[in-house]
């Protein structure tokens, strides 16, 4: 048995999602990544991947000519049809994410828990960062982003991919990235213990919206991201107000280190206009003025508001697990 982890990283998936083969490309993507950057940086670590409104667990193929990593736990966590049916709004939208990543969140076995995106590809310089004991509980560490083609999941990942993901061949549509990452191999250390000591105006809610690390009791005492049933923009900046709001500090790692962003399923604010309309036509969302009246709110000192009860997460479901071999 795998000694406790001191990350866990969350990700959640659509269990229904009718491009299954992709998913799977991009579980499998990242898990390996993932898997070896922790064994070359000796992180214990667990992954939980949510699968969100699914039949079964079966959502990832596992490779018997691949070992599984000593350093890396991964488990599945399966939410079935019943339950996403239970909330408002589940006709029309078939996943809801952030209430997926709280399901992980809530289960996480570590002290610090990552809540990310399949989206994203792991930096080395991030893992090696995150190996090196550094991070504090009062803090709220937060990433910048790059866009790279969907293309770099097509191929089977290579100890190469792994060691450096930003100069495998197929995520080199951003030349310019390349003296950021040398210089990451020199600032690495410096990126620590350098929190924002400004005002609660200056929270700087434009960073990723797939990287929100915090301490596990940091995720208990903000309960998560807000579990409404509806499109999930901006949710990520609420979490993020309320944590600032409960006093904890963010920390907004330097440039040097960004999290590389595959351009499929990226930010629905990438989208022409058009396309934007046309998507949220008969889809629950929340006006964007109640996000910025909710920032006003925070910034001029008002008390944290949680959206949450104390049952997040679905605390009081017994759900499926089941861990990858």
């Amino acid at each position: 048995m795998k000694k406790k982890p001191r990350i866990s990283f969350v990700v959640a998936v659509q269990g229904n999602n009718q491009d299954n083969n992709y998913i799977k490309r991009k579980i499998n993507y990242f898990r390996e990544t993932l898997s070896q950057l922790c064994n070359r940086h000796s992180l214990d670590a667990e992954l939980i991947i949510v699968n969100w409104n699914a039949q079964n667990s079966r959502i990832s193929s596992t490779h018997p000519d691949r070992p599984s990593s000593p350093m890396l736990n991964v488990r599945i966590i399966t939410v079935p049809p019943e339950v996403h049916n239970s909330f408002r709004n589940s006709d029309t939208m078939h996943f809801f994410e952030m209430i997926a990543r709280n399901v992980g969140i809530r289960r996480a076995r570590a002290p610090f828990i990552l809540a990310t995106s399949l989206n994203v590809v792991m930096p080395e310089e991030l893992i090696a960062f995150l190996s090196k004991e550094h991070l504090k509980p009062d803090r709220i560490y937060s990433l910048y982003r790059h866009k790279t083609s969907s293309e770099i999941i097509q191929k089977p990942v290579c100890q190469e991919q792994a060691k450096n993901p930003f100069r495998w061949r197929y995520a080199l549509n951003w030349l310019s990235i390349q003296p950021a990452i040398r210089r990451a191999k020199h600032v690495a250390k410096q990126q620590i213990n350098k929190p924002f000591s400004r005002p609660r105006q200056y929270i700087h809610d434009d960073v990723c919206s797939d990287f929100i690390l915090m301490a596990k009791d940091a995720w208990e005492k903000t309960r998560g991201y807000p579990e409404l049933p509806v499109y999930p923009l901006y949710l990520d900046k609420a979490l993020l107000y309320t944590a600032v709001s409960l006093g904890y500090k963010q920390l907004v790692l330097q440039e040097s280190i960004r999290l590389s962003y595959i351009d499929q399923d990226s930010s629905v604010l990438d989208l022409p206009l058009k396309e934007r309309l046309d998507m949220f036509i008969g889809m629950p969302w929340l006006d964007i003025n109640l996000w910025g009246q909710l920032k006003h709110h925070y910034i001029s000192g008002g008390e944290p508001i949680l959206l949450n009860e104390s049952d997040w997460g679905l605390a009081q479901h017994q759900l499926m697990e089941t861990v990858l071999k």
